[in-house]
């Protein structure tokens, strides 16, 4: 009798090359990014590395790595435990699910699935600073965190998208990446 292997190799190998290249930009995000802020704030790289990822893959794909993304975030690169790795899980499931069945991927729906993701974000960021510091305005908050916030992670998502299209091209037939 022979004991089978449960876990697809393929799978494995585009698990451990998504959580790679994930694993990279998290390492500049708490390294590199903090030091040099631009505007006064930091851009948020991995959110994008999760859409980009269930973009591709699908959702179950991208809730499994948003929660493991935003468990490890918030492990090394805050204070303590938030929500990430659970707003991190529904924002990955619900891009990958729309992409599997509603639209079709490529840069136009990472673009509307990133602002959203931000967007949204930008409310959980809203939330956090109203709790911790009551005496800024929510006016000022907007156009001075959250603002330039969801603007720069928008803006350097272009980049995580290109470098999750390269490996997704190495698993996936040309019909799903056609733009």
């Amino acid at each position: 009798m022979q004991l089978k292997f449960f876990l697809d190799n393929d799978k494995l190998v585009r698990g451990l090359s998504y959580g790679g290249l994930t694993f990279f930009f998290m390492l500049l995000q708490i390294t590199l990014v903090p030091r040099y802020p631009i505007f006064g704030v930091s851009p948020d790289l991995i959110l994008s590395c999760v859409l980009a990822a269930a973009m591709y893959e699908g959702g179950k794909f991208g809730a499994v790595m948003g929660v493991a993304a935003g468990f490890v975030i918030d492990a090394v690169g805050s204070v303590g435990l938030s929500l990430s790795p659970l707003v991190y899980m529904l924002f990955g499931y619900i891009a990958g699910i729309c992409a599997e069945f509603l639209f079709r991927r490529g840069l136009l729906f990472f673009t509307i699935a990133v602002s959203i993701g931000y967007f949204l974000r930008g409310f959980v960021t809203l939330i956090n600073i109203s709790a911790a510091w009551n005496h800024y305005s929510t006016g000022y908050v907007f156009l001075r965190v959250i603002f330039p916030e969801i603007g720069l992670s928008v803006l350097f998502s272009y980049v995580i998208y290109f470098f999750f299209r390269l490996v997704a091209g190495k698993f996936h037939s040309s019909f799903e990446l056609k733009n």
